[in-house]
Formats: C-alpha cells, structure tokens, sequence
C-alpha cells in the first residue's frame, strides 16, 4: 500500500480516532470477478439459513457478536443512547396504522421499516428491554390486521412493507401462538407475495432488467428467506429465478460504483448478510464489484464530500446513504470516510435508517476516521468519466470530466463535458442537471437543451446516437492528474477529428499560483462552423481581454485563455425563462466564439483559483494532447 496522503483538516464531525491497525484499503477478503461467483444449488442455500429465528441479516449468535461490539466501543453505546430516545418517542405512540385514507398508504413502507428496524437495534443491541419486542410484534399484527390495512399499496410502498412485515415477523414473532403465526405467514403471502408477484410479471422488459425489477425481486429474495421452512411450496416456486434475477442485476448495476441509486445496495445488504451470517455456500459476498463500488463513491465524493459538481455519472455526498457506508466499511475497510457520529435526535421512522442502520451494521472501521488514499484522481472505464482533483481539501482543484462509450445513451449531449469546483463552490456548472435539481423539465427552454447545456466545445450541432467519446490516455501522480478524451464523430467530412484534454496540478513550492486547471481543445473541421466553447457559471464575470475574472462567495477564479491567438472572452446572460420554469438569473456562460472556422484549431484555457492577475508562470507555449504524456 503506499504512503497515505496529508490527512485533511479535519471538521467537527470527524472523531479524531485513527483507524484499526494495518486498515487495508481494498477488500478485507479476495474479491472475485462476474464469471468466477458461485452458487451451491437453491435447496442448499435456503438450508444453510436453518429453522431457528432470528435468521434475517443476522442469527442469534451473530447479533450476540454484534451487540458486544457496539457497546464495547465509544462511538457504539453513543449511537445507541440516540436510538434509546428515539425508541421511547416510538413507544410513547400507537402502532402504525391507516388513519388518513389511502393516501396514507404512500409512506407505509417506509413508515414500518423504521419502527421495525429501529425496535429490532434496540431489542437485539441495546441493554434487555422486553417493550421493544412486545412493540415489534404489536407492529407486526397491525399490518397484518385487514381492518386496518386492506392491502399495502403498490410498488415501492407495497415492497418496502413486505420486507418490514419479514423482518418482524423473523425477529419477534417466536412467541406468537402457532394460529397467529399462520395468520400472518398467510396474510404475508397473500396481500404481500402474491401482488408483488403479480407487478413483477406485468413489467416491461426495461423495467424487469433495472433498477425496479432488481428491487422487486430482493424483495421476493428476502421473503424466500424469512419463510422458505413455513411456506416451502411457494417459495420453491419463486426463489431459484429471485436469486438469478438479483445476481445478475447486482452485476450489472455495480461494476464500478452504483449507477441506480444507493437503494441497490441498501436492499441487497440485507440478503447478503444473511448469507454472509449463515455461512452459505455462496461467494457472493466476494464480488469484486461490491469492493469497487465502495472506493468508487468514496472517490467521488471525497472524506469531506467535496465532489466536483454533479455529472450524471456523480452521486452527491448528501444522497449516499450512511448505513450502506458502514456495511461496506466492514467488508472492505475504510478509505477515508468520517467516523461514525451521533446526533441529538434521532427519529424512529427514517426511511433510510441513519442511527439504526449504523448499529445494525457497526464496525470498527466505520467508526474510525480513515486514511483518504494516495490516489486522488479516478477513471471509470464503463461510464467514461473520470474525477480529476489536486487535493483531498476544500481547497483543491476538483474536475468531473466525462465521455460516452459507443451506443445510444440519454446523456448523449453531455459527452466532453466538465464540471469545475474549488472551496465548496461550483465555478463550472452542469446545467443539464438543473431539470433533475428542479424537478422541472428546463429543456424547454432551449437554453439548457442538449449539448449547449454542458461546459463543453460547442459546434452548434447536437450529437448523434452513433457518436461517441472515450479516453485514450489517462495519468496521475503525486503532483498531476489527466485525461485526454477523443471523439468519434459519424460526420468526419465535417468534423474530421476532435480530441480534449483536461490537466489539474497541485501547487509546488515556488508556484506563484494554488493550483492549475487547463481544457484544452484540438479540433480539424473541413467545413465552416461556428465553434462555441462555454462554461456556465454562477460566478460575477469581469472580462480583460485574454483574461476573466470570476468572483463568487468572496472567493476568486481567474481563467486566461491561451489559444486561439486571436480570441477572446465574453459573457452571456441566461435568457428569461416564462412560466411555470424558473428563473435562470444568475446563470451566465463565459465565452469563446470563433465563427465560421475551418481547419485545424487548438482552444486552451487555464483557471487559477484565488488569483486577480496572471500568474507569470502561465504556459506561454502550447503543447500538443500528443506530447501530454511522455511516452517511456
């Protein structure tokens, strides 16, 4: 492993605790690609979970372990201090029933994944406490009981409340009479298995094959779990093509970090570790994906969630889910993130569980601080992206920088695109994603329509499906990062080649700048085309000829373009938007306009953060993409 880099300054809501000695950086286990995972056959999985309870996410003996490791640590018995009180104010109201109509319905869910989450932590971690099974069990039955509830909605809402009648029936149903036991086995079935089932076999082929099909069936997965001695004939029926289905869809949605939200690791943890607990003939625990996911949203969000600003291939730090963070620490070590901390209020009914799913899945590599890695940069080969940076500290040069592989792809008009970000500000803005900020469809307006919309060489015409983008040269060390990305344009009679390269460098001692970003074009067009580059900015925009100077938050941003030669910068205003769209104002896009170009032309622009005038260390001559990388 090599030398760590600086420890950043660390906020308040870092511990301060080092990590466990020797904290490996990759996977505590050897991570095992696609081809190599292995399943004993469906009938020997379900044996490997027994028939005793508890058998979901952890048996008895598994959550003895983990009850001694929460309270033996510090940060564990704070963490369960805070579920204590958020345990009271849970049993202090009724259980979870419908009092507001259908409508109601919408959050069941996940309005009974946290009271049953949140009560299994306490009754199975926290010191002995028999209100918190009793509570479990009185849950259970009002979901179960069809005065109250008639059928638990549909889609999300239906399998998060399948999943939460499982878990409770597996952690405090054992002292039910039988006859209730099978009322609820039966009522489980019927108003949860059967619909759930019904849904996945009247989705579209697009649907079955992402995100929803592979949510849907880890619900059908953690059913087969809770019930495969009970309901034996049914689950037999559906559990085989459950685990292939989720298989191939945790392949799929994360080979290098999760494309589809954090929910496709917040539901598979719970079956993994259930097989993981269990000691299950199965290496899926050891899928290298798993591993590279971990480093991948660490990557891109950094220790202090400083990410360059969001690109479609991002995941902003505020939206990863702490308790997935944790699971994963456990497996494959800690590459930075902060330790675990409590809060001062703590609720029982978080869809995403926060303090309860910290307990549940504690270590001690979760709780301690970390060691951000050497290597700040990252390239991810099947999304084409990359995350360029100069420092793990908000003060460094943060760059996203994105491609697109061949094939038709949505994101289509982003490819070549930056983002550029320095101190917690975003200079270059993806204005692409404001449709996604804003739940409103922007592209309207024409404004933020197709690739005009990214920070990114603009020749006036939109991508076609058959182009593409991809990096074919890549390097980082301890002083630089980079990527050159060449596109593949279908219309090479008018733009017959186009490459981009994108350099960050940190500031060496004698530097008479903190830091140095540059994008640098080189284009050969055989027609006549009117090149834009852009970068939208929310940034106070003065123009000096070659220079700009960019103002925002009491902080600066100087960019000096150094080619063309006879260029220079403007700024322009984003236009009005009318209703129900909103107002752009702010907004501006620093400009370079070349009209009518023909040939070949290289467009160079360098940023210099916390500058007002050029640096004299400004390159004065321009090296070729060709001449970035010294070949050995």
């Amino acid at each position: 492993m090599p030398e760590p880099a600086t420890p950043p300054t660390k906020p308040s809501a870092y511990t301060g605790r080092p990590p466990p000695a020797q904290m490996p950086m990759t996977a505590l286990l050897p991570a095992t690609p696609p081809d190599q995972l292995q399943f004993a056959s469906p009938e020997a999985l379900l044996q490997a979970m027994g028939k005793e309870r508890p058998r979901l996410i952890y048996s008895l003996e598994s959550w003895s372990r983990q009850q001694a490791l929460v309270q033996g640590d510090p940060a564990g018995r704070e963490l369960l201090t805070s579920l204590e009180e958020a345990g009271k104010n849970l049993l202090a109201e009724p259980p979870l029933q419908r009092v507001f109509g259908t409508a109601h319905a919408r959050n069941l869910g996940e309005e009974a994944l946290g009271r049953v989450f949140t009560l299994g932590c306490l009754h199975y971690l926290g010191n002995p406490n028999p209100a918190y099974a009793a509570r479990g069990k009185s849950e259970l039955l009002s979901l179960c009981d069809s005065t109250r509830f008639p059928d638990w909605g549909k889609g999300q809402s239906l399998w998060k409340t399948v999943i939460a009648g499982c878990l409770a029936y597996d952690w405090f149903a054992g002292s039910l009479d039988e006859s209730s036991q099978k009322t609820i086995q039966a009522t489980l079935r019927d108003k949860g298995l059967s619909p759930l089932l019904a849904e996945i076999k009247n989705m579209s082929r697009d649907a079955l094959t992402g995100h929803v099909g592979f949510l849907a069936h880890t619900t059908v997965l953690i059913f087969s779990l809770t019930f495969h001695e009970e309901l034996h004939t049914e689950v037999n029926a559906v559990f085989e093509n459950a685990l292939k289905k989720w298989t191939e869809g945790l392949v799929a949605l994360s080979p290098e970090g999760i494309m589809s939200g954090e929910e496709v690791l917040f539901y598979s943890i719970p079956v993994l570790q259930s097989l993981i607990s269990h000691k299950a003939p199965t290496n899926i625990d050891l899928f290298e994906g798993l591993a590279k996911t971990h480093l991948s949203r660490f990557m891109k969000t950094g220790p202090h969630g400083h990410a360059a600003a969001e690109l479609f291939f991002t995941t902003p730090r505020e939206s990863l889910l702490s308790p997935v963070s944790t699971w994963l620490s456990g497996r494959y070590g800690n590459p930075g993130y902060p330790g675990l901390t409590t809060t001062t209020k703590t609720s029982f009914a978080t869809a995403h569980l926060g303090t309860a799913g910290n307990l549940l899945y504690f270590n001690a590599w979760a709780a301690a601080d970390g060691v951000p890695p050497h290597q700040m940069s990252y390239h991810w080969e099947k999304s084409a992206s990359m995350i360029l940076r100069t420092d793990w500290k908000a003060e460094g040069l943060t760059v996203g920088f994105t491609g697109m592989p061949p094939g038709p792809h949505p994101f289509l008009a982003g490819m070549g695109g930056f983002t550029l970000s320095c101190r917690d500000i975003e200079w270059g803005v993806n204005m692409g994603r404001l449709a996604t900020q804003t739940g409103l469809d922007l592209r309207q307006s024409g404004y933020t329509a197709g690739a005009g919309a990214y920070n990114t060489l603009w020749s006036g015409t939109e991508f076609d499906a058959q182009d593409s983008a991809r990096f074919v040269e890549s390097e980082f060390t301890d002083e630089h990062a980079l990527g050159i990305l060449r596109y593949q344009i279908e219309n090479r009679r008018r733009i017959r080649s186009w490459q981009r390269g994108l350099f960050v460098k940190k500031p060496a001692k004698g530097d008479d700048h903190n830091g140095l970003f540059i994008v640098q074009d080189e284009i050969h067009n055989r027609d006549a085309i009117d090149w834009i580059w852009q970068m939208h900015t929310r940034a106070e925009v003065r123009i000096r000829g070659r220079e700009a100077f960019l103002e925002q938050e009491g902080q600066s941003m100087l960019a000096v373009l150094l080619s063309p030669a006879d260029a220079r910068f403007s700024v322009e205003e984003a236009p009005s938007q009318k209703p129900p769209l909103p107002s752009l104002t702010g907004y501006r896009s620093l400009q370079i306009r070349m009209p009518e170009l023909k040939g070949r032309q290289t467009f160079t622009v360098a940023f210099y953060p916390s500058l007002k005038m050029a640096p004299k260390s400004v390159p004065t001559v321009i090296t070729p993409l060709e001449k970035w990388i010294q070949k050995k």
